[in-house]
């Protein structure tokens, strides 16, 4: 098979993903907020669905940097 290589990232790279994911990480929030209050079922759904792919997605960002081993900061804002 092929050989894995680690391609540095640059540092608008990181920033862009650490944009990414505070984006993600304040939407969570505000669909939890609206899942709470919704009262059409079909809304909910949307809703739900979203949320849970809001989730992956960070959960994936969290990852990544964690494999990445960042530095602490940053990584320790982000409750790895």
């Amino acid at each position: 098979m092929g050989t894995a290589y680690k391609i540095p990232l640059t540092s608008m790279e990181i920033g862009i993903l650490w944009n990414q994911y505070m984006i993600d990480t304040m939407s969570v929030c505000v669909e939890k907020v609206a899942l709470a209050t919704v009262r059409d079922e079909q809304i909910r759904q949307m809703i739900q669905d979203s949320l849970q792919m809001l989730e992956k997605t960070t959960e994936q960002i969290r990852v990544f940097f964690k494999r990445r081993e960042f530095q602490y900061r940053l990584v320790s804002l982000m409750k790895i």
